[in-house]
């Protein structure tokens, strides 16, 4: 899976992460995607606001698992 994400093009820093939590099955580690990153070779700049975008995406997915738990 890591290879499929490093193809993945990043001209969209959202839908790339959203790839990103996809594929790695919703994995928010930033350590992780950090080095998918490294691999992709992108800049430290650019990675900061990548690294941002995973965290946004990341608790938006597990407030929404909370809210359906506590719905059931």
């Amino acid at each position: 899976m890591i290879l499929k994400v490093v193809l993945t093009p990043h001209d969209s820093a959202r839908q790339f992460v959203k790839n990103y939590l996809q594929f790695m099955n919703n994995d928010g580690d930033i350590g992780s995607f950090q080095k998918v990153l490294e691999m992709k070779a992108i800049r430290k700049p650019e990675q900061a606001h990548l690294v941002e975008r995973l965290k946004k995406e990341h608790a938006a997915i597990i407030a929404s698992h909370q809210q359906q738990t506590q719905q059931q």
